[in-house]
């Protein structure tokens, strides 16, 4: 979707940027994928057993962990996106 629109600007530095932006977004939701599956396998084993107050634990600790991720990424994204495109080395027309 995100291309389709910004396709649709005179520049190409544009999509350029939106490309990036979706580089590093699909990054961050990949390294957060330890999350799901680490959760997966203790709820699995809690609704084996029937433990119904170790699946609200599980489900507890497992939103709390990504808040406090989700808070930390947000605070630490601005002073760090200059390190990430550094490594990307996009265009200078992107800076």
């Amino acid at each position: 979707v995100d291309s389709t629109v910004i396709g649709h600007l005179p520049y190409a530095h544009q999509l350029g940027a939106v490309a990036v932006g979706a580089s590093l977004y699909t990054f961050l939701a990949w390294a957060m994928g330890f999350l799901r599956m680490g959760s997966t396998g203790f709820a699995a084993q809690a609704a084996g057993r029937g433990d119904g107050a170790a699946l609200r634990q599980i489900l507890l600790q497992g939103l709390l962990l990504a808040m406090g991720l989700a808070i930390l990424l947000g605070a630490l994204g601005v002073p760090l996106s200059g390190v990430a495109l550094h490594f990307m080395q996009p265009s200078a027309e992107l800076d």
